[in-house]
């Protein structure tokens, strides 16, 4: 239940990027799937958790490819057109986790951007990570037209 608490104050504020990564650096990345990425300062990163933590410390960090990095790869290695922005990447990671997750059961109701009343901030941050645009516009039910 805590988890999704945490899980869905991160939709505050610019895409939840301070306070996601309040809830990232607190999370151990050892209980993440592994799948090495290469980051643009040319280190891998075991998991896309231990990507989101690098990346809360430095905004300019990407990810270059999935892999593990060359040893061509430095920090001077451009980011290029076909790597994974990273405020997307933390995103993504957030939303793979809040997935996973059961929304509590209160009613605190949401009005979306697409004039839809979702029960609570949980379910409105479920349906965000397939609508980004998606924007709460008040709390309470929507009214309708």
């Amino acid at each position: 239940m805590i988890n999704v608490f945490l899980l869905s104050l991160l939709a505050l504020g610019a895409r939840g990027q301070v306070l996601s990564c309040d809830w990232v650096s607190n999370l151990d990345c050892t209980t993440y799937v592994s799948g090495q990425e290469c980051g643009t300062n040319g280190i891998t990163y075991a998991n896309r958790c231990y990507f989101a933590k690098a990346q809360c410390k430095d905004s300019s960090l990407h990810i270059l490819h999935d892999g593990p990095c060359l040893p061509s790869e430095s920090s001077t290695t451009p980011r290029p057109a076909s790597g994974v922005n990273g405020n997307q990447a933390v995103l993504d990671f957030f939303c793979t986790a809040l997935s996973h997750q059961n929304c509590p059961t209160e009613t605190n109701q949401v009005c979306g951007s697409d004039n839809w009343t979702y029960q609570n901030y949980c379910e409105f941050d479920k349906e965000r990570c397939t609508h980004r645009d998606l924007q709460v516009l008040y709390f309470g039910p929507c009214k309708k037209p």
